[in-house]
């Protein structure tokens, strides 16, 4: 009887401590992203902050094909804030953004209230995900004063299927100490099944 105590103490162990496991910290991982026009976008000019301390530039894009979006140099995937942003400024007032006082001045009015849209060049995920790379494909449908209308559509790129892969154990804390423990419950059932033979 004092085995079969072992035992349940053995399981009850394993549950509590799988459960207890905390999940792996997400890794961050660079995005692709390109930007197409459903429609020819009217009335607006199109201008991209890399948020890189530089002015805005203005950004082309057609409905022929898909335009990378360019971020700062200094823009790796390592901190998940990484980002650009794309801003609709109306034909009118475009025509006057040519130097940095007159980006300021722009911004500093009351009648500044611009169309923007994120878009992120990294992105988290899993860390027990092989993944590489992520694309995000964006289709700008319109462009309303509260925002941007726009599709997305994400490919995922994966680590080269010769690459050496981790150890489940390493990769999973959680399964590591479960499957200690499920060992020991299997070992301990067997001494009894054993000692109860003879």
């Amino acid at each position: 009887m004092r085995q079969i105590g072992t035992l349940a103490v053995v399981v009850l162990f394993a549950g509590v401590a799988t459960a207890n496991a905390p999940p792996p910290p997400p890794k961050f991982v660079p995005v692709d992203a390109t930007v197409k026009l459903k429609a020819e976008l009217k009335g607006y000019v199109l201008y991209l902050d890399d948020q890189g301390g530089g002015l805005p530039v203005k950004f082309d894009v057609s409905t022929e094909k898909a335009v990378p979006v360019p971020f700062a140099e200094d823009k790796k995937a390592t901190s998940g804030r990484r980002r650009a942003v794309l801003l609709a400024v109306p034909e009118e007032m475009a025509a006057g953004l040519k130097t940095a006082d007159d980006w300021k001045a722009a911004r500093g009015s009351k009648n500044w209230v611009i169309p923007t849209m994120t878009v992120d060049c990294d992105t988290s995920v899993p860390s027990f995900r092989g993944l590489e790379r992520v694309g995000h494909a964006i289709i700008i449908k319109g462009v309303l004063q509260s925002g941007f209308q726009t599709d997305l559509s994400v490919t995922e790129k994966y680590e080269k299927a010769d690459e050496p892969k981790k150890p489940l154990a390493l990769a999973e804390p959680g399964h590591l100490i479960g499957g200690v423990a499920a060992a020991i419950s299997v070992t301990l059932g067997g001494l009894w099944l054993v000692r109860r033979k003879r």
